[in-house]
């Protein structure tokens, strides 16, 4: 699953949302503040740790 930085409405920066995919298929919406984004960006790095190492 990989997350990508999706908006409700084109130039609505306020209310940010992540959309998760599974494979092509987005399975979910989340609403982040900072916290949330900091945390999705620390998971995201750590996947691609992961990739590199196998």
């Amino acid at each position: 699953m990989r997350a990508a930085h999706y908006n409700y409405k084109t130039g609505d920066t306020s209310r940010p949302v992540i959309a998760i995919y599974s494979g092509k298929r987005i399975v979910a919406f989340i609403e982040y503040g900072p916290r949330v984004y900091a945390f999705v960006n620390r998971v995201h790095d750590l996947a691609e740790e992961e990739e590199a190492r196998s």
